[in-house]
């Protein structure tokens, strides 16, 4: 009887009878099958074969059903012909549909999943190459050109090139070649100039000479010093880093210096000191302090001391020099060679009368070119900017304090134009004025102006809490607070710009002990 039948194997149309078929079947091997009446199995149960891909012989699921099955009618179960070769199944990756033997499969479709991740990231890159060719980009300097060809040629070189990633390409673009550059380009900070005011008010104490707090003499540094308080960002562990911005306030104002550091008229953000330190430390300044913070400051709040703010100064061209007080040196353990040093610090040569009219005629109060001192105790450090005697003979000194802010009072404080005689300072002070604020002398009197130096005073007692002290000073200095070297020589300041023999020859941190 003939009839058309379709072939189990490869669906092919057969007319004819059941031996034609059979005949046709039996080309797609290289022996005829068993009989299905001896064979529990037969082709026949490709019609039960599960919508899976689970072979209904040995219940193994393979990637091309009707492949597999046929290898059981072959000679040598599922893994053999009977020559022994292995079996094959077809890929199902579009485009592709080769037959592959079992040992091989994954091999084979890990290829094509390495095909995709590339044309991928080609794909990823050609897209960030258009954002980055924008006008803006085309006009912007050869550098940042520069950097995106560079990293488009690492995305496209090799055979792990995939393997970048795009955020990081993109992070790369305009990355800073220094860290050096961060501190010259630095956000500018907030700053206030209050030694004007410090001495307009020093002057009124001393022309009231009422009480035992009122001023005998003062000496303060130069003006071109800044007072910069701590924020919410670094309260608590940023005093060192804004210690060191109010001496650069002072270095960055000198005519001709700050310009040859990089910092011309502006100061740099914490942000820009702890990469400069960072630089300082690769460069090999302070190692001792390098290993202490495990080389790395730079979005940490790890506190820095005299050693870091002397690395970052030197590192950037400035003459320094530590002094260390390593003990108390007065009874009830007060720090006298502390005060004696800083006292010598501020007094200028000039100051001593020769005769008793050239002592009618020296100013009791006033400003020096000196530069304003670090000073550093344990657990915080604050910056000196000068030194008061009272009528009472006792000494203050004159603080900055990173963490006290600066009242309203003071700010709004107006300077005369004109310095002011006695007579004129007595008149305003007992001009019937509101008291302009409290700020720790709560007894003093409501006209004083003791109310508003309270912040800034602090006394050999105040002091005597801490045992040991440490000040930076800029320039050299011996441990009788007189400069040594050419303090005086050729231009106001020039004499602190190290050389670069003399900047690499003080790696290390210059200590004077006294006593």
């Amino acid at each position: 009887m003939t009839s058309a039948l379709d072939c189990p194997i490869c669906n092919q149309h057969i007319i004819g009878d059941d031996a034609t078929l059979n005949f046709h079947v039996n080309q797609h091997f290289p022996q005829s099958p068993p009989h299905p009446s001896s064979t529990p199995h037969s082709l026949n149960n490709v019609a039960k074969i599960s919508e899976h891909g689970q072979c209904p012989v040995c219940e193994k699921r393979v990637t091309n059903v009707e492949a597999h099955v046929a290898s059981h009618f072959g000679g040598e179960g599922c893994n053999a012909d009977e020559d022994g070769a292995e079996e094959k199944v077809q890929c199902e990756v579009e485009n592709c549909r080769k037959f592959v033997s079992l040992s091989d499969l994954q091999i084979h479709l890990d290829a094509h999943h390495a095909e995709t991740l590339v044309r991928d990231e080609r794909q990823s890159l050609e897209s960030l190459k258009r954002k980055e060719l924008t006008p803006d980009t085309l006009a912007a300097p050869n550098s940042k050109r520069a950097n995106t060809e560079k990293n488009s040629e690492a995305m496209r070189g090799g055979n792990d090139a995939w393997q970048i990633k795009v955020e990081e390409l993109i992070a790369g673009v305009g990355q800073i070649q220094a860290r050096g550059k961060a501190m010259r380009e630095a956000k500018e900070v907030r700053v206030a100039c209050l030694i004007p005011k410090l001495c307009h008010l020093l002057t009124r104490s001393h022309a009231r000479a009422t009480g035992p707090y009122s001023t005998r003499s003062a000496f303060l540094c130069s003006p071109l010093v800044a007072h910069l308080a701590s924020d919410i960002s670094d309260a608590g562990w940023g005093c060192g880093y804004r210690n060191c911005q109010m001496i650069l306030s002072y270095i960055a104002a000198l005519p001709g210096v700050g310009g040859r550091l990089g910092i011309a008229g502006r100061v740099p953000d914490v942000a820009g000191l702890q990469a400069v330190l960072e630089e300082a430390w690769a460069d090999g300044f302070d190692p001792t302090g390098a290993k202490q913070l495990k080389w790395r400051v730079v979005k940490t709040r790890r506190w820095i001391g005299t050693t870091e703010v002397y690395a970052i100064l030197t590192y950037l061209g400035v003459r320094c020099t530590v002094i260390d007080f390593h003990k108390p040196t007065g009874p009830t353990k007060f720090h006298n060679l502390l005060f004696d040093w800083i006292t010598a610090y501020f007094t200028p040569f000039t100051s001593t009368p020769t005769s008793a009219l050239a002592a009618l005629t020296v100013a009791h109060i006033r400003t020096t070119r000196r530069a304003p001192l670090y000073l550093q105790h344990q657990g915080h450090s604050r910056t000196c900017v000068g030194i008061e005697r009272t009528v009472s003979d006792e000494r203050n000194l004159i603080l900055f304090d990173p963490s006290r802010r600066i009242w309203r009072d003071m700010s709004t404080l107006k300077v005369p134009e004109a310095a002011r005689n006695k007579e004129n300072a007595a008149g305003s002070a007992a001009n019937g004025k509101k008291p302009v604020g409290f700020a720790g002398l709560s007894f003093a009197p409501a006209a004083s102006p003791d109310r508003l130096l309270g912040p800034y005073r602090n006394a050999q007692k105040t002091v005597a809490k801490h045992a040991q002290y440490q000040v930076l000073a800029l320039g050299d200095w011996d441990s009788q607070g007189r400069a040594v070297g050419g303090e005086n020589d050729g231009e106001e300041g020039n004499w602190l710009v190290l050389s670069e023999e003399e900047r690499y020859a003080r790696k290390e941190p210059r200590f004077v002990r006294v006593p």
